[in-house]
């Protein structure tokens, strides 16, 4: 029995290491307009890819080094009339490396995703997941980015900590760059990027930034979706608190809080010790 009530200690302070990790996690705000991106962050147009075709293992420009993550054959030239300008490609799965020489805080992409058939095989609608480093340090993960089909789609993040490294993965994409069964589906246009970022203003504490948030009287502590609005459903840490409380009566003396007694009981109920068991 004193094992079980060992373990039930270590798990719960386990659980709290991992709220606490997850409280110091990075912040991560997507944009996805152009205007609005350069706006808030202050941000430059770092590459353009001039208008020159170019094709080598990387492409490099301002000291900004771009290329393919397997060592595929990397191309600028003019692909696509969606985006203005040249475009990055790649001769296979278009999973992407760019590194800076100084360390940013925001960094955004134009991105076209071509679905068509050029007679011998069909291209991939392309998702994609983005990486941002510091070094060899992750500071965050952007998931399922899905630029609409032959539409011009721009996404810009921004973060509250330093990045270098910038890693583009197309998901689920092939391994194979044969002709029969892989398509050249998606451009990479101009890139920004900032070392500073302006104040992104948040009056109501949402943590959707003034800017993009649609609702701008968020009440204290509410969940919110990606516009800033609150969620159709959502409880506050009082809530599930008063809640928990209810359904598992731990807070025996109904002061509101848990006490070292009433949690020695709690380990109690949940192993099924008696006092008497109990040296």
């Amino acid at each position: 029995m004193r094992v079980r009530i060992i373990y039930l200690i270590f798990l719960s302070f386990f659980c709290v290491s991992i709220l606490n990790t997850n409280a110091s996690e990075s912040e991560i705000t997507t944009i996805y307009d152009k205007d609005s991106f350069v706006l808030a962050t202050g941000s430059n147009l770092s590459v353009k890819f001039p208008d020159s075709t170019s094709s080598s293992a990387q492409y490099k420009e301002n000291n900004i080094i771009i290329k393919h993550a397997g060592g595929f054959q990397g191309d600028v030239s003019d692909y696509t009339d969606i985006i203005p300008g040249n475009e990055f490609a790649v001769s296979g799965p278009e999973n992407i490396d760019i590194a800076f020489p100084d360390k940013i805080k925001a960094f955004g992409i134009f991105i076209h995703d071509k679905n068509s058939n050029d007679g011998n095989c069909i291209a991939n609608d392309s998702q994609f997941n983005i990486t941002l480093k510091n070094d060899n340090s992750i500071i965050g993960i952007i998931e399922n980015i899905d630029p609409p089909v032959d539409q011009l789609f721009f996404v810009g993040l921004v973060s509250n900590e330093f990045f270098n490294k910038v890693e583009i993965r197309e998901k689920g994409s092939p391994v194979t760059t044969d002709s029969s069964t892989y398509c050249e589906n998606d451009f990479f246009g101009p890139i920004y990027s900032t070392i500073s970022v302006n104040e992104l203003q948040d009056i109501d504490q949402d943590g959707v930034i003034d800017l993009i948030d649609k609702c701008l009287d968020t009440r204290e502590g509410a969940c919110t979706d990606k516009n800033g609005c609150e969620c159709d459903y959502q409880y506050t840490e009082e809530d599930m608190l008063k809640m928990v409380n209810k359904l598992l009566d731990w807070d025996k003396n109904k002061d509101g809080k848990i006490g070292l007694q009433e949690s020695v009981q709690i380990l109690k109920d949940a192993t099924g010790v008696k006092a008497s068991n109990v040296d």
